[in-house]
């Protein structure tokens, strides 16, 4: 995957590791540092998406 902006490689999550589906009770797991995606910009951050 690459950024939607700048178009570098994404990297994963460094605070939640990419595990933004569902945790283990089945809640929905939410990171404010890639906005829930999993992924980040090393220069755009969470906000790589449009």
């Amino acid at each position: 995957m690459t950024c939607e902006k700048c178009y570098a490689p994404l990297s994963t999550c460094p605070d939640c590791k990419g595990q933004t589906k569902t945790s283990l009770l089945g809640d929905k797991l939410t990171c404010s540092k890639c906005r829930s995606t999993g992924k980040v910009c090393h220069k755009d951050g969470g906000f790589w998406k449009r």
